[in-house]
């Protein structure tokens, strides 16, 4: 997964046997490319959420035209994951930007469908329906201006 400097990564484990909980990519949208995807990749938990919350703020501050959120390699999000994306959507919301988020079927759907995310996320099976949505949404708020 190519994408530009400031991947962030948090390493866990005793010893050497070293394991990567969580990484933070981020990249240009390929059918849009002035959207910015933010992929994490791992479990996003109390140890990790600071990591993710920094590689959102990153990109928020470097996606004025809007942010995708690809979940599809987050093996396990808590309530402290959440949060974050909750204030992402948030900041996203207050600054004017769209936000959507890549949830394909599997536990991060379920994990958002049990907390009630589902129906304040604006989720997608895959990015590009996802860029899509943000595109237009972009495009919405532009023409009502």
């Amino acid at each position: 997964m190519g994408g530009w400097p400031g991947n962030v990564q948090v390493i866990s484990g005793a010893g050497s046997l070293m394991r990567v909980q969580l990484t933070v990519d981020q990249r240009f949208a390929s059918a849009f490319p002035q959207i910015v995807v933010v992929v994490p990749a791992g479990e996003v938990d109390l140890a990790s959420a600071g990591q993710l919350r920094q590689g959102l703020e990153r990109a928020e501050s470097q996606a004025p035209a809007g942010l995708v959120v690809d979940l599809r390699d987050v093996g396990f999000i808590d309530s402290t994951g959440i949060g974050e994306l909750v204030g992402c959507h948030r900041r996203c919301r207050e600054a004017g930007r769209a936000l959507a988020f890549v949830v394909p079927t599997g536990t991060i759907s379920k994990i958002l469908k049990v907390t009630g995310m589902d129906s304040v996320f604006d989720l997608h099976p895959d990015e590009d329906s996802a860029a899509a949505a943000v595109s237009a949404d972009k495009s919405e708020a532009s023409t009502s201006e």
